[in-house]
């Protein structure tokens, strides 16, 4: 099958839209009161009718009426079809934000705030699928998870996830049990 291309970009088709919703994605986990499910018109509006009809018949997004009480009216809203499978498309948009979107000079983004949002016991699996998908985002998020304190098995899960040698793990693990 060959991939649509952008004629004005030469970008593959539905890739901008992509990353939209590894944002949307990100953002909802990260909420206070995690978010797993979008207004249909929302999801459209960011990513486009094409790009919403293609996940919905994909099953990558799952689609269902509901029923708001507070506006007493049906509604339709979208979920990307499983947990980790929004955390995965989260942790592309981390992994977007420690390797790029932080370094840009006019970027907003607070590297520090943006980890601490992420709850690694609720999300470990966010942290686990960037330090598999990137080496340099790994390398922030191990540093990042040995300053808190926060999990040392989650720690070492993201080591293990990381792409290195045996030798340096093994030391590495070792200076953590100390």
């Amino acid at each position: 099958m060959k991939i649509k291309k952008d004629a004005n970009t030469g970008v593959p088709a539905f890739e901008t839209e992509l990353a939209k919703l590894y944002r949307i994605a990100f953002d909802g986990l990260t909420q206070t009161n995690q978010q797993l499910s979008w207004e249909k018109t929302y999801l459209v509006s960011e990513l486009g009718q094409e790009f919403y009809d293609n996940y919905i018949n994909l099953g990558m997004l799952a689609q269902e009426v509901v029923f708001d009480i507070r506006k007493g009216r049906y509604k339709t809203v979208a979920r990307i079809w499983h947990k980790i499978i929004c955390e995965f498309y989260a942790s592309r948009h981390l992994v977007w934000i420690l390797s790029e979107g932080a370094s840009s000079a006019a970027s907003p983004i607070n590297v520090k705030e943006t980890l601490n949002s992420i709850n690694p016991l609720d999300l470990q699996y966010v942290y686990r699928f960037a330090c598999g998908l990137n080496k340099s985002a790994a390398d922030i998020i191990v540093k990042h998870l040995q300053e808190t304190k926060r999990d040392v098995s989650l720690l070492s899960f993201a080591c293990l996830n990381k792409k290195k040698s045996h030798t340096n793990l093994c030391s590495q693990l070792r200076t953590w049990c100390q």
